[in-house]
């Protein structure tokens, strides 16, 4: 087993690197180096596998963000186990479709896939069914989402999918705009709230691998128009950080200037903003799940909602200028 030290700051704050099997493990926290030369760090590593037997879905969730000129915008985002003791690694990376990766399922057509967290979008190679990832997977919890379109024409869209693995919860999240979800084994469960917005749900529970989940969106209207101007405040752009079981979703940073300009545009502004609200949902789904307690939940809810109305002051401002 080889090791390296790389730092992570001009402070001398370091972290501890292993690699094995070509597979790096890192320390769980940052140290530095201060009275002392050295810092002992543990670091687990794990064997390396190829196949997947251990890998299940505990939720996988697909939210309907919105629709125009024949074009269904959609997120899919949930959490994936590694229930083993070793870390999944692609068998051939290099043979694509073949290559027996990570696999996240999609509708026949999508398009457009982005990978948002949880893994590299530079891993994520096409699949059979879907897209496939080829980032290693240690044992344990990945919180992931990703981002992509489906062609549509006439009022219906096909959103049917076959799940790579055996799945805990499966989810679709319909905006509360005339949408409806046909022939789907999935079964209603009434309106539920994300990120402000109300959403129609269907669900179902305990899915075997490979199970084929057929679905019809119906609803779209010939413009492909869903809804009224509620579906803009939601982006495709989602960043969700998570930090040790706790989730990081109101943090300073703000998004970089487009093309080395210094000031923020209004176009910025409005992207930070939508980019709230969709994390605002994914909190609101993750209480919902029991993943936050109810203290961590209303803080991070108060940070989110006091940034949207400082974003939403601004581009008042500007609007007046």
């Amino acid at each position: 087993m080889s090791a390296q030290l790389s730092s992570l700051s001009t402070h001398g704050v370091y972290i501890a690197l292993a690699r094995y099997q070509n597979v790096n493990y890192p320390t769980d926290q940052p140290f530095q180096l201060q009275d002392q030369a050295t810092h002992p760090a543990d670091i687990v590593v794990y064997e390396a596998t190829n196949a997947d037997d251990a890998i299940q879905l505990e939720r996988l969730n697909l939210l309907v963000v919105g629709a125009d000129q024949g074009i269904v915008q959609f997120m899919e985002m949930g959490s994936l186990i590694n229930n083993g003791d070793r870390t999944f690694v692609t068998a051939n990376p290099q043979d694509q479709a073949l290559a027996h990766a990570l696999k996240f399922a999609l509708p026949n057509g999508a398009l457009g896939v982005q990978m948002q967290t949880g893994f590299s979008d530079q891993d994520v190679i096409p699949g059979v069914g879907g897209v496939q990832v080829t980032s290693p997977v240690l044992p344990g919890r990945h919180e992931f989402a990703l981002s992509f379109q489906v062609p549509y024409a006439g009022a219906n869209a096909d959103v049917s999918l076959q799940l790579p693995y055996p799945t805990g919860t499966y989810s679709v999240y319909l905006p509360d705009t005339g949408l409806k979800l046909d022939a789907s084994p999935l079964l209603p469960g009434g309106a539920t709230q994300l990120g402000g917005q109300t959403y129609a749900l269907y669900s179902a529970n305990n899915l075997a691998r490979s199970t084929l989940i057929g679905g019809q969106l119906s609803g779209l209207g010939s413009t492909g128009a869903i809804g009224p101007n509620q579906l803009a405040l939601i982006s495709l752009g989602v960043v969700l950080f998570v930090l040790g079981g706790g989730v990081l979703l109101f943090g300073g940073r703000l998004r970089p200037s487009v093309g080395g300009r210094s000031v923020r545009s209004a176009v910025e502004n409005d992207q930070e903003r939508l980019e709230l609200v969709v994390r605002l949902a994914v909190l609101d789904e993750r209480f919902a799940a029991g993943e936050l307690n109810e203290s961590e939940y209303n803080a991070e809810r108060v940070r989110g909602k006091q940034r949207l109305r400082e974003l939403t002051l601004l581009t008042r401002r500007e609007a007046t200028v």
